[in-house]
Formats: structure tokens, sequence, C-alpha cells
């Protein structure tokens, strides 16, 4: 079992993927923000219910909405790995995800 969290804002890309917007701090003190791809669950899904994005478990439930905080389990893997194309742009690495929390 994979052991990191990603904590960060459900956010839509420009290509309309569902990613994880994450705060970072660099230089020091000006904080800024960056996308990660996420491969979510088997079975998960993006929708929109009620006009807004949503992210939809494998039992048809929602599990997230457009700015969510959330905390995800899972860890970093190589996009090759697993054959899939990051929706960022950003080459290398998305988050596999494993489960996820509304905080």
């Amino acid at each position: 079992m994979m052991q990191a969290a990603l904590e960060g804002t459900i956010e839509v890309t420009s290509t309309n993927c569902l990613v994880v917007r994450m705060p970072y701090t660099s230089p020091p003190g000006v904080e800024r923000y960056r996308n990660v791809d996420v491969a979510w669950p088997l079975g998960w899904s993006a929708g929109v219910r009620e006009g807004t994005p949503v992210l939809i478990d494998a039992d048809g439930q929602v599990v997230a909405r457009l700015g969510d905080e959330v905390r995800v389990g899972g860890g970093f893997i190589e996009a090759a790995r697993i054959g899939v194309v990051p929706c960022t742009g950003q080459e290398g690495r998305i988050f596999e995800a494993y489960e996820l929390t509304r905080i």
C-alpha cells in the first residue's frame, strides 16, 4: 500500500481534467500553486451534478466537488509505468490515488 498524502483543492484544468491544486512556497514567503495530476481509483470518474464539476466514486456517489479541500491517499508513480498521459502537460510522475477525504 502506498504511504503518501496529497492535500489541496479539487480544480478543473483547461483540458477538463480533475486535479488537486496544491500550494507550495518558493521563494520563501511567496505562496504559489501547482496542479497535480491524479490517477483516481478504478471506477471513479468526473461528471457534472447540479451544474458543478464533481468526482464520482465507483458506487456512483459524489465524493468531491470543484473547490473542495481534500486529502488524497496514494503515492507518486511514473506516468509511463501505468500508461497515463498527464493532463497538466507535466512530464514524469502523477499521483496514483487509493482514497479521498474532504477536509
